[in-house]
C-alpha cells in the first residue's frame, strides 16, 4: 500500500478491509489453511493503536501472574482471573487481560454496563489477540460412574448405546449434573446489558452449558475464536409462555439490540448460537463457521444448527455476511416456533445439512441474495483434504438449500426468497406448508460433479396447496401453499431436462417451459447460468450470461443482482476495536414509497479527533436513484466532540413488490477499519404493496381449499365462516400476529376486522357435534375419460361411509396444462396428451383416501388471435412504460385522453371482440376502440373494472362492431382525474363458429400460399403463430398434424 501524505493522517496506517486474500469476497476459505492461520503462536497481524493509554474510564487489569486476594487490579498489581475483575466492573469499566490460558467459570460483571458506558473484555493490546486462552472450569476432578449409574442415565435419557457412544464418563458426569441444573457457563450475562467481549480464544472444553450466555440488551462479541468448544450432554428445552430456553448452546441469545460479529468458530459441538425468547434487533454478521459437530436432535433435547431461532418474542433479527463450511449432523439455520421478520442476507455455506429451514408458524423471514452449494466428499463420505477436522465424523452433503415446513407443525408465511443461488444440491428451493412467497431472482443449478442421482433432484419443489392435514397445536395445516410469485428465476440442471417440480406429488417433474405455462409467466428461464468457476466456489456470471440484465427490471439474476461481490466471513487481520467508534444506533427500518429515513450513526465517546466515514450499499434488491436515494451526503465527518449525526435516504415510489436495502459503514480517509464499532449494517425492509393478502381458512363450504382477498391496510373486512355439517362454530382464529375481530351476527360467524399492514390469515374453528366417523374410503364415477380439447365432464366422488363426518373432496390434475379440474370435479380437457385427475379426502395425511380418474385428451384448443404487447404500439399520446409483473413491459400511468395506436392489425373475417390485458387499483375508467385515428370511427367501448392493484393482471373482454380486414387501431382512454389503469397487452377474438373457409390459416379471406407456409412453419416449430386453428384442421379430426398440410398443399395445387 503506498505509504502517502494522504494514508498518514495523525501517524496512523489506514488498513483496508480486503487485505487478507482468504477472505476476499467470493473465495472460499480451505480448511487446512485455518490452523495455521491462526495458531496463537504466530499471533495475529499487528495494528498499531488501541493500547491502554487510549482508553477512558476505570482500567482493571489480569494476568496469569496476578493474585485474586492480594492484587487490587492495577496494571501493577493485577488480579489472576477474569471472573475477580468481573465481580469489580461497573459501568464504563475496561477489562485488560494480557496473555495466558485462564481456567474460568461463570465470569457475571457485578451490574450492566450501559449504552455510553460498556463494560469491556479484551486483551491489553492487539498484539496480544491470540494470546488469551480462555477455558471452562470443570466441575467435577473425578468420575463416579458405574455401571449401575450408566444404566440409570440411559434409562432417563431414553437414549441408546449406539446413540451416545460419544459420551465418556465425564460427558455423563455434565449430562447429569446439566440435568440437576448444575452446569454453568463461561461468561454468564443472564440479567446484564452492555457487555463487550473482544479478543479473545476460547478453546478445549465440552462441558460448559454456555460460553458466552447472553440474556441482556446490546452486548456485543466481537473478534474472538472459538476452537474444539461446547456441551456434549443433549439438554432438555425449557418451554414456558415466554417461549423456549435452550442451555447447551455455546452462544445462546435472548434479548434486544446484541451483536455477534467477526468471530471463528471451529469444530464447535452441538447448536452454534440462537436467537430465543424475546431477541429482536440483534445481528449475527461476519463470522465464520468450520466443522461444526452435531448432536443427536429431538424436541426435548438437542438440534445442532449454526443458528436456531424460535419463540413467538423473536423479531427482526439477522444472519448476514458470514461463510459456513463442513458440518456434521447439522444445518446453518433453523427458524421455528413463530420467529418473524428475520433476514438472512449475502451469506456463503457448503456441506452443511441446509442453509435455512422455516417451519412452524415463522412470518415474513427473508432470505437474499445467500450461496449454497456442495463440495465433492472423498469415498469415505469426508471433506476432501480436510480429514484433519473430519476424522471421528463425516461431513455433510446439503439436501435442500432453502425450504419451509415438510411435517405437520403448521404453515409458514410471507417468505422472500430472492436472489439466493444454489449449486449441486438435491434440492434448491422446496416450499410446503408455505404461503405468499415471493421466490424471485434465484439460480438453482447442477452439473456432472453432484453427488445426487438426476433422477432425484430439483431447482426448485412445490407442493401442491390442495391436500390438509391436521396438527394439535397448530389446528388445520395447509400443506404445500398458495398464491405464490414467481419472477425471474432460472432453474437449470445440465443433466435432464426437467428440473421443476410443481405441485408435487400429484405431479411428476416438468419443464421450465411448462412451469412458465403453468403459472401464467414467461419469466422463468431454463439455461445454463454461466457461472465463472462454480466447482471452486465462484458465482459471479461470465460475460454472455442468460442471466446477465434479465431480472427485475434489468437486473442480473443470482447473488449479485445489483450490488456487486462482497466479502463474507471472519476477517483475521482486524485489530481490537478502537476506544472512540462509530456504529449504527439500530439495526433495521421499515419504510413505505414516499418516507425519508434517518440513518442515525451514534459514537461510543465524543470524538477526539476529526473522523471519516461513508454509508455504502451492498445488498438488498433495492436499485439505487431508482428506488431511494441519499438526501444527504453518504460521506460522514465527524469532528471533536460530535458524538452522533444523521444521514437521510427517501424511498422512491414505483415498484410493486417489497424490497430489501442493507447499507454498511466503512471508514473513509486515514480512518482505520477499527474504528468502526460493533453495529456496521443497517436493514431497511421496504414495504410497497397497496394491498394486503388475507387468507381464510376453514369456512364452513368452503372446507380444504383457501379463501384469498387483497385489501388495503386500515379497510373494514367483513368474513363470514357460513355453516359447516356436523359442527358448531367457535370463533375466528387470526394468524400469530393478534388482531381484534368483531362478531357482527348473533352465532358470531360473520365477524370484522381492520385489515392491517401485513398479510393476514384468519380461519375459522369449530366444535364437533357427537363423535367423529372417519372416512373409509373414497370412488369416482369414472374410472378413465376420453375428451376432445374443450369439452368438459364432471366426475362425482362417493365418499363412504355415508355418516362420515368431514365429506369433502379436493380434486388435483397430475397435468393442468393437458387436462384440469376446478374444486367440483369438472374437468376440463385442454390440449393433446392424458392425465390423472385425483380425488383426496379431508382429513390428516395418514387417513386420507385417494381416487384416480385417467384422461385421454385429443386435440387442441382452437387458440385466440395473436396477443399484441400494449408497449408496442406505433403511436402514442400521453402515456408512459414501466416493468411488467407478468414479465415485460406495460403501458402505464394512463390518463384521461391518452391514447396508443397500432399498425396493420388483422381481425380477420369479423372480429367481434377483443380481450384487453388490465391492471387497475380501483374501477373506473374507460377504453375506446377506434379505426384509422384516435378520433376515428368508434367500433365499441368497455368500462374497465378494478383489479385489486395496478400489477394485479385481470382479462376483460369488450364487444366491437363486427370488424374485417387490416386495420389501423387506436385505443383511447377515459375517465377521471388521476391515473386510470394499466394496460399489458391486448388480442382479437376471432369467431371462428362463423368462418366456413377451410385452409384460410391467416384469416386474410383466401387461402393462398401464405397459409401453407404459416401452417408448415407451425407444425416445425419455427414458429407459434397460427392465426385460423379450425381452418388449418382440413381432415376434420380435431388435430393438426402433416396430413392438414399435405391436403392444403393439394387444395391449393388445384386451384
Amino acid at each position: 500500500m503506498p505509504d502517502t501524505n494522504a494514508e498518514r493522517e495523525n501517524g496512523k496506517m489506514k488498513k483496508r478491509r480486503s487485505a487478507n486474500p482468504l477472505f476476499t469476497r467470493g473465495i472460499l476459505l480451505s480448511l487446512l489453511t485455518v490452523p495455521a492461520m491462526l495458531c496463537p503462536d504466530m499471533g495475529i497481524v499487528n495494528v498499531p493503536h488501541a493500547s491502554a493509554g487510549d482508553i477512558s474510564g476505570r482500567v482493571i487489569y489480569v494476568a496469569e501472574n496476578g493474585n485474586d486476594y492480594t492484587g487490587n487490579g492495577s496494571s501493577a498489581s493485577p488480579f489472576r482471573s477474569i471472573k475477580k475483575a468481573a465481580d469489580e466492573a461497573t459501568a464504563g469499566t475496561t477489562v485488560l487481560i494480557r496473555p495466558g490460558t485462564y481456567i474460568e467459570d461463570d465470569i457475571r460483571p457485578k451490574e450492566s454496563g450501559k449504552e455510553d458506558a460498556m463494560i469491556i473484555f479484551r486483551p491489553e493490546k492487539t498484539s496480544d489477540m491470540g494470546k488469551v486462552i480462555i477455558k471452562h472450569k470443570d466441575v467435577f476432578n473425578g468420575s463416579s460412574v458405574t455401571p449401575e449409574v450408566r444404566a440409570n442415565w440411559l434409562r432417563d435419557t431414553g437414549w441408546s448405546e449406539d446413540e451416545v457412544r460419544h459420551y465418556d464418563n465425564a460427558g455423563i458426569e455434565y449430562s447429569i449434573a446439566g440435568r440437576k441444573n448444575e452446569l454453568t457457563d463461561v461468561f454468564n450475562l443472564f440479567g446484564r446489558d452492555y457487555i463487550w467481549i473482544e479478543g479473545f480464544v476460547f478453546e478445549d472444553y465440552q462441558y460448559a452449558r454456555s460460553t458466552i450466555n447472553i440474556m441482556g440488551t446490546g452486548n456485543v462479541v466481537l473478534n474472538n475464536q472459538f476452537k474444539n468448544i461446547g456441551c456434549v450432554y443433549n439438554a432438555p428445552w425449557s418451554w414456558s409462555n415466554q417461549g423456549v430456553y435452550r442451555p447447551d448452546v455455546t452462544i445462546p441469545v435472548a434479548g434486544p439490540d446484541n451483536v455477534i460479529r467477526n468471530n471463528f468458530f471451529q469444530s464447535v459441538y452441538g447448536e452454534t448460537l440462537c436467537y430465543d425468547n424475546h431477541t429482536q434487533n440483534s445481528i449475527i454478521s461476519e463470522n465464520t463457521f468450520i466443522g461444526a459437530i452435531g448432536k443427536n436432535a429431538s424436541a426435548g433435547g438437542a438440534e445442532s444448527s449454526t443458528l436456531g431461532g424460535r419463540a413467538d418474542g423473536n423479531r427482526n433479527n439477522a444472519f448476514a455476511f458470514n461463510y459456513s463450511g463442513g458440518s456434521v449432523n447439522g444445518g446453518t439455520i433453523w427458524l421455528d416456533i413463530s420467529v418473524r421478520d428475520f433476514t438472512a442476507v449475502r451469506n456463503v455455506v457448503h456441506n452443511t445439512a441446509y442453509f435455512m429451514f422455516n417451519e412452524s408458524e415463522c412470518t415474513r423471514n427473508w432470505a437474499y441474495e445467500n450461496i449454497v452449494y456442495n463440495l465433492p466428499l472423498d469415498a469415505n463420505g469426508r471433506m476432501i483434504g480436510d480429514t484433519g477436522y473430519f476424522s471421528d465424523f463425516h461431513a455433510q452433503r446439503i439436501e435442500t438449500g432453502l425450504f419451509s415446513a415438510f411435517w405437520d407443525t403448521g404453515s409458514t408465511w410471507d417468505a422472500h426468497w430472492v436472489n439466493n443461488v444454489t449449486y449441486n444440491l438435491k434440492n434448491g428451493i422446496s416450499l410446503d406448508r408455505s404461503w405468499n412467497n415471493e421466490v424471485r431472482g434465484n439460480i438453482a443449478f447442477e452439473d456432472d460433479n453432484s453427488m445426487y442421482s438426476a433422477n432425484d433432484t430439483t431447482g426448485i419443489l412445490v407442493k401442491e396447496t390442495s391436500v390438509n392435514g391436521f396438527h394439535a397445536w397448530h389446528g388445520i395445516d395447509l400443506k404445500g401453499g398458495g398464491i405464490n410469485t414467481f419472477r425471474n428465476n432460472l432453474w437449470y440442471s445440465a443433466r435432464k431436462p426437467v428440473y421443476v417440480r410443481y405441485m408435487d406429488p400429484s405431479q411428476p417433474a416438468i419443464t421450465v417451459d411448462a412451469f412458465n405455462a403453468q403459472i401464467g409467466s414467461k419469466t422463468e428461464l431454463g439455461k445454463d447460468p454461466m457461472f465463472a468457476d462454480a466447482a471452486a466456489g465462484d458465482f459471479t456470471l461470465k460475460a454472455g450470461s442468460p442471466a446477465i440484465g434479465s431480472g427485475e427490471r434489468g437486473a442480473d439474476r443470482g447473488a449479485y443482482a445489483v450490488y456487486p461481490k462482497t466479502e463474507v466471513g471472519y476477517q483475521q487481520d482486524l485489530g481490537l476495536t478502537e476506544d472512540v467508534n462509530a456504529s449504527f444506533r439500530a439495526l433495521n427500518t421499515a419504510a413505505q414509497p414516499g418516507d425519508v429515513i434517518d440513518l442515525e450513526l451514534k459514537l461510543s465517546k465524543p470524538a477526539n479527533e476529526t473522523m471519516n466515514f461513508k454509508i455504502t450499499p451492498v445488498a438488498g434488491d433495492a436499485q439505487p436513484d431508482r428506488d431511494y436515494s441519499f438526501v444527504d451526503d453518504p460521506a460522514v465527518t465527524f469532528h471533536a466532540g460530535d458524538t452522533a449525526k444523521t444521514v437521510r435516504v427517501k424511498i422512491l415510489p414505483g415498484y410493486d413488490l417489497d424490497q430489501l436495502l442493507v447499507f454498511r459503514l466503512v471508514p473513509a480517509g486515514s480512518t482505520s477499519l477499527e474504528a468502526v464499532g460493533a453495529r456496521d449494517m443497517h436493514l431497511v425492509r421496504i414495504q410497497r404493496a397497496e394491498k394486503r393478502v388475507l387468507v381464510i381458512n376453514n369456512v364452513g363450504d368452503a372446507m380444504g381449499t383457501s379463501i384469498v382477498e387483497l385489501h388495503k391496510p386500515g379497510e373494514l373486512v367483513t368474513i363470514d365462516a357460513k355453516s359447516r355439517p356436523g359442527y358448531t362454530f367457535e370463533g375466528w382464529q387470526p394468524g400469530i400476529d393478534a388482531m381484534e375481530v368483531t362478531p357482527v351476527s348473533a352465532d358470531g360467524t360473520r365477524a370484522t376486522f381492520i385489515m392491517p399492514a401485513y398479510n393476514q390469515r384468519i380461519q375459522a374453528k369449530w366444535k364437533l357435534n357427537g363423535q367423529y366417523v372417519h372416512v373409509s374410503g373414497i370412488s369416482l364415477s369414472r374410472d378413465s375419460l376420453a375428451m376432445n380439447a374443450g369439452d368438459t365432464e364432471t366426475i362425482a366422488a362417493a365418499v363412504s361411509p355415508n355418516n362420515a363426518t368431514d365429506k369433502a373432496v379436493l380434486w388435483t390434475s397430475s397435468n393442468p396444462l393437458v387436462a384440469s379440474v376446478d374444486k367440483d370435479g369438472v374437468v376440463t380437457a385442454l390440449s393433446e396428451g392424458t392425465a390423472e385427475i385425483i380425488a383426496r379426502t379431508l382429513e390428516a395425511s395418514d387417513k386420507q383416501f385417494t381416487a384416480k380418474c385417467k384422461v385421454s385428451v385429443t386435440g387442441s384448443l382452437a387458440p385466440a388471435g395473436d396477443v399484441i404487447e400494449a408497449e408496442d404500439f406505433n403511436e402514442q399520446s400521453g402515456i408512459d412504460i414501466e416493468e411488467c409483473k407478468e414479465g415485460g413491459s406495460d403501458v402505464a400511468y394512463i390518463e384521461n385522453g391518452d391514447s396508443i395506436g397500432f399498425h396493420g392489425i388483422n381481425f380477420g373475417r369479423g372480429s367481434g371482440t377483443i380481450e384487453f390485458r388490465i391492471g387497475a387499483n380501483s374501477s373506473g375508467g374507460a377504453i375506446e376502440v377506434h379505426l384509422g385515428s384516435p378520433d376515428g370511427k368508434l367500433i365499441g367501448s368497455m368500462d374497465v373494472s378494478g383489479t385489486g392493484g395496478w400489477q394485479n393482471w385481470k382479462t376483460q373482454k369488450c364487444s366491437i362492431d363486427p370488424t374485417t380486414g387490416v386495420n389501423d387501431v387506436y385505443f383511447v382512454f377515459k375517465g377521471g382525474e388521476g391515473y386510470l389503469f394499466n394496460l399489458n397487452w391486448f388480442r382479437i377474438n376471432y369467431p371462428y363458429e362463423n368462418d366456413d373457409l377451410m385452409g384460410d390459416v391467416n384469416l386474410d379471406g383466401a387461402v393462398t400460399v401464405a397459409d401453407a407456409v404459416m401452417l408448415q412453419k407451425w407444425l416445425v416449430r419455427q414458429s407459434d403463430e397460427l392465426t385460423c386453428w379450425r381452418h388449418a384442421d382440413i381432415c376434420s379430426d380435431t388435430r393438426i398434424n402433416a396430413a392438414d398440410l399435405s391436403l392444403l398443399k393439394q387444395m391449393l395445387m388445384t386451384q
